[in-house]
């Protein structure tokens, strides 16, 4: 048999490539594949890059424009805030230039006396500067427009000094709680109370009321004498008609017509029925009857005594008279009697002088009426 034998591998010739070298030395992949492969990879990477560039570029831009409408509506709201501010104020200055409170110096003489005592319709204020807490009454401050409807708008301080040394205030009575006044027809101030100031229909109605010429019925001698003939140095006009006038002729064409000017409001202004009363000394003519007459009384005597001014005697007064020759519907023409009327004086074209004080009697056929109805009812 045989005997088997131990074979020693040689070793490797340099010449010839060992099996690790072989496997290393195989052939590479196909080039095109891998080329395909890299495109592939270069494709997907620039995909994903768009992908997150463009997500990114939109979400800024969300943001961007999310500021941007917020910017714009917080300058349209700043603007809005300055515009309307900029409005009230314009709005202001344009109420206090047409339709404030001007003040009233107290030491310019003239003006307060225009004021006072100038017949046109007033709303003042009282001012009172040591009161910290003063401020404009809100019902007057909002109605500042409704208001120039009455009269002219003021503002006076009450607390100050006129150059006689005397106190706005004691000078002409005024309380230190008022807060606002009305001066017309030359009559002494009508201080607006609580109620008046209560809301602007009492307002209105308080104003209506003490802003108006009052035309006055005169129905005795007494009336006749208290509302046309005293004081001395007062001016009556009156206005004569058979059945007397209606409420709406007196409040609004006599009244209306005496009313158009200050100095004109400052007349006392009285009615007479012709059909029951006549007014000794003046001759209203053979018409006055009929139609509706209208005369001017001036009783231009001195300042009366302390005694007459108590009784209000006129006995002793002396008096002036005129008789309107125009139409009673031609209000121009009775603005200019009544602006003739309150500027006479004894020796004025067209007024003629009383003999004695003038006095308001019932009429002859008044009297003949009234005696025949008693008789009748004596009868029956």
């Amino acid at each position: 048999m045989a005997e088997t034998m131990a074979v020693c591998p040689r070793d490797p010739s340099p010449k010839e490539p060992t099996q690790t070298e072989q496997v290393s030395d195989a052939p590479s992949e196909d080039p095109e594949r891998a080329r395909r492969v890299q495109e592939a990879r270069r494709r997907n990477d620039k995909f994903w890059r768009d992908v997150f560039a463009e997500t990114g570029v939109r979400r800024y831009r969300n943001n961007v424009e999310e500021n941007v409408w917020k910017q714009r509506l917080t300058i349209a709201a700043v603007a809005f805030v300055i515009i309307a501010g900029i409005t009230q104020a314009i709005y202001r200055a344009y109420l206090d230039l047409n339709f404030g409170f001007r003040n009233i110096d107290v030491t310019d003489t003239e003006r307060l006396k225009e004021v006072m005592f100038g017949g046109s319709p007033w709303i003042v204020l009282c001012r009172w500067p040591e009161n910290k807490k003063w401020k404009v009454p809100e019902i007057l401050d909002n109605h500042r427009q409704e208001l120039m409807k009455f009269g002219n708008l003021g503002s006076v301080d009450c607390s100050a000094s006129l150059p006689s040394g005397a106190k706005f205030s004691e000078r002409f009575r005024i309380p230190s709680s008022t807060e606002a006044m009305v001066i017309t027809n030359g009559k002494a101030p009508r201080i607006l109370n609580v109620w008046a100031l209560k809301n602007w229909e009492n307002l209105s109605s308080f104003l209506q009321k003490n802003t108006k010429v009052e035309v006055r019925n005169v129905e005795e001698n007494i009336s006749f004498t208290k509302n046309c003939l005293f004081p001395p140095g007062s001016r009556c006009i009156m206005f004569a008609r058979k059945g007397g006038f209606t409420p709406e002729t007196k409040n609004k064409v006599i009244a209306g017509s005496v009313g158009k000017k200050g100095k004109t409001r400052k007349l006392k202004v009285i009615t007479v029925d012709t059909g029951k009363y006549e007014v000794t000394g003046i001759d209203l003519g053979a018409k006055s009857f009929y139609a509706t007459k209208v005369a001017c009384v001036g009783n231009i005597s001195p300042p009366p005594t302390p005694e007459a001014k108590k009784k209000k005697d006129v006995s002793k007064d002396t008096f002036i008279y005129s008789v309107y020759e125009g139409e009673f519907t031609n209000s121009r023409a009775l603005l200019e009697f009544a602006e003739a009327c309150i500027s006479s004086k004894e020796g004025h074209e067209g007024f003629r002088h009383l003999a004695k004080p003038p006095v308001l009697r019932r009429n002859s056929f008044a009297n003949a009426g009234s005696s025949a109805g008693k008789k009748k009812q004596k009868s029956q």
